[in-house]
């Protein structure tokens, strides 16, 4: 090699690295020279010569020389810095002739013959170490690193253990370290190593050695890495006792490597799942209750621990025959502090991954879903609709997930009332079928009402802040004079899809004279919409701020739209509780059809929503107006034919109350009338 090339330096600096004569810190520096040297060799034609002498020269020094469990030691720092320029060597053919030497050499380093021998030694001893390592254990203090017996600490260590000396630092002093949160004068710090075998830190990279091993001889391991999954689902479920973490001397750091070990390793099955999927099935109660052992136990302060394990959640839940054992713990995970933690860098930064993973999987399971599980969700994801330090994609997902359990709640509710009206029903039977409907039609309710809230959030916050960054078609800008003066064809169509179904009012017949007096409704409706209030105005937030586009509005306003008429087919699909059959309808209950006709008839609470809703969703169909072209959104001056898609949205809007009973009908028109003529 010339001496003036770059490979030539390098292999100056070798021959300086390993000369006995070079104190400790210039051997340091020039070894950290040489790293950095390496990383602009690849191109270098004297690399393939470079590449032998690194390959000489730090293979004789690893084998002649014997490990030192002392970080701090001169050996031990020689040996680091060797393994650290390996790394650094450019891949490339020139490495080739020296890829089996150097795998022998690094097996033999950390004592290892045949490495998934190795592995699965590591991970059955650790059911039978595991209380040792989470033993407590009191800080290491003595007055000179000669007074510690280094092979018994040895053989105690699972991670980086310090010890506090009374020796003098370099310079002479002494230093200040915290002990048990007391501030304590010592001297020299030092740092004993583990055994390889024993270390939690190379616990965290074997999965991945693992999965690369897979990926490069597939044939040759594939019954060895089936072996590992039962050793697998038993590592996973180990953890400290509650007196070992209640203790003083209980070692954090530990803990936590260990879960990172732990987390680390539900990755790799996350990897081989597909795979060994039958055999995971057979294990897959301890996979559950390892998961849930890790999401209970991972300490708040470690955000990207968590972080690893909901993407590996979500890989494993995505195998079918998986989720269903996820059931029966479900309502553990709809616990907030359970599945995000209580660290406020966790929920700030994880709620969107963790509350996603969680609705993929209860959307999968959802025709499995109790009543009560399905009101839990509702619960919680009606909250995160709501909640705008959510991304709108989480709240969007949040919505469709309460629409998609709607379906689950109506079926549940038709199977009960059909039990009923079974021959071979009893009377114990029957009392809890309608308890269990009328349930259901409660959900209802509250699904109806958060659909509605989202409703009032797009009509009095999105819908004007998009309007306020309109121009018309002509050119100008919007202002309020020429809002209020622009055509509401919309809203005359509305109203011609409504009509057409007014005709039912005249047919009502022998069921108006024994339902209940519309005073009763209309004196709750014109309690909760007061006149003064319908052009109360509205909160204009910047669009900016809201960082929702026309897209984004146009999409939430359709899904709300529709699920708004889902949820109302499902509502008149259910029976009443048994208190209001039998006081609103106890001369029709006889027969199925006049049981229906009595379902269609809206209790006063579910009237004051849906004529609330009517009073959102005329605002929010003015998103139809809009038109974006170019980049700008420009509001329709005249009106236009209208598409497909924005007829069957208005369509939508009316049949979600023609389908009412015609008293139901009534009762929300006649104290809207006023609301509904002002538009046009």
């Amino acid at each position: 090699m010339r001496p003036d090339s770059l490979c030539g330096k390098i292999s100056a600096k070798i021959n300086k690295l390993f000369c006995e004569t070079t104190d400790l810190d210039e051997q340091l520096r020039t070894g950290h020279e040489i790293c950095d040297c390496l990383e602009n060799a690849a191109a270098e034609r004297e690399i393939q010569d470079l590449t032998f002498v690194i390959h000489d020269k730090i293979q004789y020094y690893l084998m002649s020389t014997m490990p030192d469990n002392l970080q701090e030691s001169d050996t031990q720092q020689l040996r680091r810095l060797c393994l650290e320029i390996i790394q650094k060597i450019p891949n490339g053919d020139h490495l080739r002739p020296f890829a089996r030497s150097l795998l022998e050499m690094l097996f033999k380093l950390v004592e290892v013959s045949r490495f998934l021998d190795f592995v699965k030694e590591v991970y059955s001893d650790l059911r039978f170490r595991a209380n040792k390592i989470f033993e407590p254990r009191l800080k290491l203090e003595v007055p000179a690193i000669s007074d510690v017996d280094l092979e018994a600490e040895v053989l105690n260590a699972y991670t980086v253990t310090s010890v506090y000396t009374q020796e003098l630092k370099t310079d002479g002093t002494f230093m200040v370290v915290s002990i048990q949160i007391q501030l304590t004068v010592v001297g020299f710090q030092y740092h004993i190593l583990p055994k390889s075998g024993f270390s939690l830190k190379v616990m965290q990279e074997i999965p991945i050695l693992v999965v690369l091993m897979y990926q490069l001889f597939k044939q040759h391991i594939h019954q060895d890495v089936s072996d590992f999954i039962p050793l697998i689902m038993d590592f996973i479920n180990l953890k400290p006792t509650e007196e070992q973490k209640k203790n003083a001397n209980f070692c954090q750091e530990v803990f936590i490597d260990f879960m990172a070990a732990q987390v680390k390793t539900l990755s790799f099955l996350a990897y081989v799942i597909k795979i060994y999927q039958d055999l995971v099935e057979l294990h897959s109660v301890s996979l559950v209750q390892g998961m849930m052992n890790l999401l209970v136990n991972c300490p708040p302060s470690v955000t990207n621990m968590r972080k690893e394990f909901f993407i590996a959640a979500r890989h494993i839940l995505s195998a079918q025959e998986i989720r269903p054992k996820f059931l029966q713990v479900l309502d553990e995970l709809m616990n907030e502090e359970i599945l995000i933690g209580q660290g406020y860098t966790i929920r700030d930064a994880l709620r969107p991954l963790a509350y996603s993973t969680l609705a993929d999987l209860t959307h999968h399971i959802r025709s499995s879903l109790s009543l009560s599980k399905i009101a839990r969700a509702i619960d919680v994801y009606g909250r995160n609709m709501h909640d705008h330090t959510l991304p709108f994609s989480i709240q969007q997902m949040s919505l469709r997930l309460i629409l998609n359990l709607v379906e689950c709640i109506r079926q549940r509710a038709v199977s009960a009332t059909s039990a009923n009206q079974g021959a071979s029903a009893t009377n114990a039977e029957d009392q809890n079928n309608e308890v269990f409907s009328g349930t259901a039609r409660r959900l209802l309710l509250q699904t109806l009402n958060l659909c509605v809230l989202k409703a009032k959030v797009v009509a009095d916050h999105y819908i004007p802040a998009l309007e306020s960054t309109c121009v018309l078609e002509t050119g100008e800008e919007v202002t309020s004079n020429s809002a209020k003066q622009r055509p509401r064809s919309i809203h005359a169509y509305l109203f011609a899809n409504i009509s057409s179904f007014s005709s039912e009012l005249n047919e009502v017949g022998s069921f108006t004279d024994k339902s209940v007096p519309a005073s009763d409704f209309s004196n709750i409706l014109n309690s909760g919409t007061d006149a003064s209030k319908v052009h109360e105005p509205r909160i204009v937030e910047p669009l900016a701020k809201l960082q929702l586009s026309y897209t984004d509005v146009r999409t939430l306003v359709k899904a709300l739209i529709t699920g708004i008429r889902t949820v109302m087919t499902s509502m008149i699909q259910c029976p009443h509780d048994n208190t209001l059959q039998t006081n609103n309808v106890a001369s029709v209950s006889s027969t199925s059809s006049k049981q229906s006709l009595s379902n269609r008839i809206l209790s006063p609470d579910e009237l004051v929503v849906l004529t609330e809703y009517f009073s959102y969703g005329m605002r929010m169909i003015d998103i139809v107006q809009f038109v974006s072209r170019d980049g700008r959104l420009y509001l329709r001056s005249q009106p236009s034919t209208k598409s497909p898609d924005e007829r069957l949205l208005i369509e939508t809007f009316a049949l979600t109350f023609a389908q009412l009973n015609p008293i139901s009908f009534h009762e929300i028109f006649s104290c809207k009338i006023h609301v509904s003529y002002s538009v046009f």
